[in-house]
């Protein structure tokens, strides 16, 4: 959103926080090593897979990591008995542009990235009750060794 009163505030240009700043020179330095990035939002229990920016952009080794993804879906299940949907992030979600996991994936170069969308559904939005962020962490940890087993094998 461009209104800086959206939970969802873009700002007001890319990359213009220094937290952001901070964060993009750190990943750039590990830009040789870094085999998988993974960023956590709420809510919408997804499993996101870049591009984001337009329709039919998807990323070169989209069967991989949708094949990575399910695995990564089904532990999160398996963990917490919450289902977890994975695809493209404009087929789940819509259009737009600026998630790291685009920029891990197209400027990095990074072979597995990942938004996860953790609990839940709609239902608390951004206020998730006290009672749920532990087995949501523990899906979560689920999610985590999946891709990581793949990034390790695929050295």
């Amino acid at each position: 959103s461009r209104n800086p009163c959206s939970e969802i505030y873009v700002g007001p240009k890319a990359a213009s926080e220094p937290e952001t700043q901070a964060v993009t020179s750190f990943l750039k330095s590990l830009r040789n090593r870094l085999v998988a990035y993974l960023t956590f939002h709420n809510y919408s229990q997804m499993i996101l897979i870049p591009y984001a920016h337009a329709a039919g952009q998807k990323a070169e080794n989209f069967a991989e990591l949708e094949s990575v993804g399910r695995r990564a879906a089904a532990a999160m299940r398996a963990a917490g008995g919450e289902r977890y949907d994975v695809g493209n992030t404009v087929d789940l979600l819509s259009a737009g542009a600026g998630g790291s996991e685009d920029w891990a994936k197209a400027v990095l170069k990074t072979r597995f990235a990942y938004c996860i969308e953790l609990r839940d559904t709609g239902d608390y939005g951004f206020l998730l009750p006290a009672k749920y962020i532990e087995p949501t962490g523990r899906e979560a940890f689920e999610a985590i060794k999946v891709i990581a087993s793949a990034a390790a094998k695929s050295k």
